[in-house]
């Protein structure tokens, strides 16, 4: 069930996460869920999420920062599509594909969309802000 409207990273997320000091990481359930999940229901995102858990590695170990994240200010996430990359490295072993992840089903509704996590790192790879190599390395053994 859908309960998000994803807007993608808006300035007042960034503003919120500067104006607190320079030393506060940025917060990946805000940029990743509350910005490009559909299902993300205000929690602080899904344990099992792949998606999730690459955008934290990524803030982690700063290749996803403010200079990444300035490409995508204010775009809403483009219609999600299949990215082999993204695929291939993190949705064939997310958790979410054994119990139902429609975006990766055989036949999947006109709606279906993937988790936020793969629509922040699609709008990244499109924008040119990460290379392919980078996300694999975001998302190998996470």
């Amino acid at each position: 069930m859908k309960s998000n409207t994803a807007k993608g990273i808006t300035l007042e997320m960034v503003k919120c996460v500067l104006e607190k000091e320079k030393s506060v990481p940025l917060d990946p359930v805000s940029l990743a869920c509350r910005g490009y999940c559909e299902y993300y229901r205000g929690d602080q995102g899904a344990e099992g999420c792949r998606g999730l858990a690459a955008v934290r590695r990524g803030v982690a170990t700063g290749k996803i920062g403010m200079t990444q994240l300035t490409f995508l200010l204010d775009t809403a996430p483009d219609i999600a599509r299949r990215s082999g990359c993204l695929i291939n490295e993190m949705c064939s072993k997310c958790s979410y594909l054994e119990s139902g992840c429609d975006f990766m089903s055989a036949s999947p509704p006109p709606d279906a969309t993937p988790c936020g996590g793969y629509r922040l790192l699609q709008a990244l790879l499109d924008a040119g802000a990460l290379t392919p190599e980078v996300v694999r390395a975001l998302t190998q053994d996470v």
